[in-house]
Parts: structure tokens; C-alpha cells; sequence
């Protein structure tokens, strides 16, 4: 028995299998190809992660809350448009850095979260100061169509000006 794949949980001091997968769980691309080494599965990751590192931890911090307001709208799309456990879990880690870092700005917020208040709401109910939005409903609607389009994953994109 190996742990070369993540098709199973390897004890890999005893080097026992613990379990299978769920059947459902997603299976990375590495896995299946012969014996592929687990760690050759987030090397690319790891390797993108050294490109072009935060300046500091506070450049950190921002980057990681603008991912993780991102990932807040995706949550609220998938529990349609409403509210889910998984929303709760990304305000208290929002919340959490905002009061380290300084809030996020609106600019770089999804179109979703600002045409519903949900972000003016979070903030304003945690006490965090922040730059009001201003673009004009047209101008949301105009984003909303032109970031449907768009790749899923914000955390490397540019800020939107209103």
C-alpha cells in the first residue's frame, strides 16, 4: 500500500489505508495517472503562491479579505441568494481581519453583495468605518453581466472603478 495518490487516506507511518473517499469527492488530476506523488497535486499552487508574494502580512490580509468577500458572494449565489452556515463562516473571518487590517474596499467588493447592502450591512454591524459605494444601479447591473462572464476566482483580478 502506497501513499502516492489522493484516491485513498494513507496512515503513512503504518502505511494502512484509514479509509476510501466518499465517491463524490473531487479527485485532482495527479490522482489516477500511475502513482503520482500527493505532493506533485498542489505543487503548481505552491509554485503560484511564490510568484508574486504580499509585500507584508498587511497586503496579506487584504488580499486574503478580497478573496474572501469573493467567496462570500459565491456562497450566497449557491445558497440562492439568500443565507447559509457557510456565509456566517466567512463574516466572522471577514469581521475578524477588517478589525486588523482596515476594511476592503467597495471597489473590489462583488456586484451581489453591494446591490443587496450585504457588505454595507456586515460592516456597518461590526462598526467599521468604510467608503460608502457609489455607482449608480445601471453601472452594477452593467458589472453583474460583465463579471458572469468572468473567471470564478477574483483573487488575482484588478479592482473595478466606479
Amino acid at each position: 500500500m502506497s501513499a502516492n495518490c489522493l484516491d485513498r487516506l494513507v496512515c503513512v507511518e503504518s502505511s494502512t489505508t484509514l479509509r476510501e473517499l466518499p465517491s463524490g469527492w473531487p479527485r485532482h488530476a495527479c490522482c489516477g495517472r500511475g502513482g503520482a506523488a500527493v505532493s506533485e497535486c498542489w505543487a503548481a499552487a505552491v509554485a503560484l503562491a511564490a510568484e508574486d508574494p504580499p509585500a507584508d502580512l498587511r497586503a496579506a490580509i487584504a488580499e486574503e479579505l478580497v478573496a474572501l468577500w469573493s467567496d462570500l458572494g459565491e456562497a450566497m449565489r449557491r445558497a440562492g441568494r439568500s443565507w447559509s452556515v457557510e456565509c456566517d463562516g466567512l463574516v466572522v473571518r471577514i469581521v475578524m481581519l477588517s478589525r486588523l487590517s482596515g476594511t476592503t474596499s467597495w471597489e473590489w467588493i462583488p456586484e451581489l453583495l453591494l446591490a443587496s447592502g450585504v457588505y454595507q450591512g456586515i460592516l456597518r454591524s461590526a462598526d467599521l468605518t468604510f467608503t460608502q459605494p457609489c455607482p449608480s444601479r445601471d453601472e452594477l447591473a452593467a458589472r453583474s453581466t460583465a463579471s458572469q462572464s468572468a473567471p470564478r476566482d477574483r483573487r488575482y483580478a484588478t479592482p473595478r472603478r466606479g
